[in-house]
């Protein structure tokens, strides 16, 4: 199996395809396989490289307090492992902290930037969540697969887990048969919740592409708005009918955005 060994934490990942090279950073909680529809559609014409942040999958899941800065440093450590110099960098949810913090931290590194359902800020206040929404994503209470069926559920428009029973399945059997364990994904959150870049957001001169979906119950179509107002011209997109993971409900759509972003468009 592929890892890259960065300081004391052992990263997995993945790439395939050719070309020019994207590093897709996951959310809270997830490793790199909810990327599958969307990798086998970029991955004709780009080498998508996909990994499990700390804490979850197959990677190191120290105990304790993680930092997104120390998420940042694992996934630039791979791109060092793999003797990128440049790539473009997609993000989405606690991704796109992770991946504003590369671009601010390390502007060299990322030739395009793209945020997916996300915000400059991991506060819950900030964000707005509804009270409701944030409650089913902190419940950690029943079985494995009672925890992703209700975490799912939430990330998706409403419309999606009736329309592809067959996607949500596979994402709810890769939850329950992988699942992560708690101080893992409470390192991430703690990661999250602290995360605040509102003060150095409008530093980032990367090109950056900022995509929502205007059902995302998790981080709100508005937050998507102003972190494209905070970074200096960057380019908005917001997907109609779809919700916090929209890189799966609009796979194709999502795929031909990041693409004409990718190649300069």
């Amino acid at each position: 199996m592929p890892f890259a060994h960065i300081g004391d934490v052992e990263i997995f990942f993945d790439e395939t395809g050719s070309g020019e090279p994207l590093l897709m950073i996951q959310g809270l909680g997830y490793d790199h396989r909810p990327y599958a529809w969307l990798r086998e559609i970029l991955s004709r014409e780009l080498r998508t490289i996909a990994h499990d942040n700390r804490g979850a999958g197959l990677s190191g899941k120290p105990e304790g307090d993680y930092t997104i800065d120390e998420i940042a440093t694992d996934a630039v450590g791979l791109l060092d492992h793999l003797g990128i110099e440049r790539a473009s960098v997609m993000g989405v949810s606690l991704g796109g902290y992770v991946a504003q913090t590369i671009a601010v931290g390390h502007p060299n590194r990322i030739s395009r930037l793209v945020l997916g359902c996300t915000f400059f800020s991991g506060n819950p206040e900030r964000i707005r969540m509804p009270a409701s929404t944030l409650a089913i994503l902190l419940e950690r209470k029943g079985t494995a697969e009672e925890i992703a069926r209700r975490g799912l559920g939430t990330a998706f428009s409403n419309r999606f887990p009736a329309r592809r029973p067959d996607v949500f399945e596979t994402l709810v059997r890769w939850r329950v048969e992988s699942p992560i364990p708690l101080h893992g994904y409470m390192g991430q959150l703690k990661a999250g919740m602290a995360f605040d870049l509102e003060g150095s957001v409008g530093t980032i001169r990367t090109p950056t592409l900022v995509i929502h979906g205007d059902e995302d119950a998790v981080v709100p179509v508005d937050r998507g708005r102003e972190l494209h107002a905070a970074i200096p011209g960057s380019r908005l997109e917001i997907l109609p009918g779809a919700g916090h993971l929209f890189f799966i409900e609009e796979a194709e759509r999502t795929a031909s955005l990041v693409l004409g972003f990718v190649r300069g468009g």
